[in-house]
């Protein structure tokens, strides 16, 4: 249990990074763990924010996960901060969605337990 909320909390801090990144303002970051998948959720006002990253970003977090690198990449996720560490974290989980109503943005990332 300790190790799943470890993860968690990589992928929230990697969101969250890309959150300041791109001057998100008066963010709100909830994390759920369930028995079978943990979830994180950054949102917070974006005045101006970059929607070609934004749908690059939701492209990465739902490409297919990659268990066979998962070891290797945890332990490198928290070196650097960019969009390189997204496409680690997006290796990582299962699905992700972006959202952006009367400026919230909202990110939102699953991954599954087996």
């Amino acid at each position: 249990m300790k190790f799943k909320r470890e993860k968690l909390i990589k992928i929230m801090n990697e969101l969250l990074h890309f959150c300041l990144s791109i001057d998100m303002k008066d963010l709100d970051i909830k994390i759920s763990s369930y028995p079978k998948r943990g979830e994180v959720t950054v949102s917070g006002y974006s005045y101006n924010p970059p929607l070609k990253r934004l749908k690059e970003l939701e492209h990465i977090l739902n490409a297919p996960r990659q268990e066979e690198l998962e070891e290797y990449y945890w332990s490198l996720l928290g070196d650097g901060h960019g969009m390189q560490e997204l496409e680690m974290v997006g290796t990582l989980v299962d699905n992700g969605k972006i959202t952006y109503e009367d400026e919230i943005l909202t990110i939102y990332v699953c991954r599954r337990e087996d």
